[in-house]
């Protein structure tokens, strides 16, 4: 018999991070800073500390700093995921999309709660290959992807965490 619970992703893009090179694996900025207090706040006040939850990352250092206080918070541990990273310079959009799809199906097999933080070109393609549609969002804020144990569809929702407020 199988048990009627729920597996939530919260698809977090990174908060702003400083300027400099788009090259630069830079962290970030006071602005990014005050937002994921903001992130971190509004994740604690919509689900409290009851959910157990998996915190993953883009290894890039930006992501890493997105999470790092929901990861004090929630006293977690960021695990970070080389599948979660942006588009790199030698990558094509079609090994991206594998790299994304082999991710899913990794996610799919254990079940439970996630917050991944990762960037503007991976998420809409994470998006599209869950629920086959695709939309931008600004940074620190979150797609929500929900699926009960009964269905074998993902629902999506939008969650503005932290860019406004």
């Amino acid at each position: 018999m199988h048990q009627s619970t729920s597996c939530l992703i919260v698809a977090l893009r990174h908060a702003h991070r400083t300027v400099g090179l788009p090259t630069e694996d830079n962290g970030l900025s006071p602005k990014g800073q005050a937002q994921t207090q903001r992130l971190t706040k509004a994740i604690i006040d919509k689900w409290g500390k009851s959910i157990k939850w998996k915190l993953l990352s883009s290894p890039k250092l930006r992501c890493q700093e997105t999470l790092s206080l929901l990861e004090k918070e929630l006293d977690l541990e960021i695990i970070v995921s080389p599948e979660l990273d942006e588009q790199g310079p030698s990558e094509s959009s079609i090994d991206m999309i594998q790299r994304i799809s082999q991710f899913v199906e990794n996610l799919e097999s254990h079940r439970g709660n996630y917050i991944l933080c990762s960037h503007g070109d991976w998420i809409p393609m994470f998006q599209e290959i869950i629920v086959g549609q695709s939309d931008s969002i600004s940074k620190a804020d979150a797609l929500l992807f929900k699926k009960e144990a009964k269905n074998i569809k993902w629902s999506c929702s939008y969650l503005p965490l932290g860019s406004k407020t």
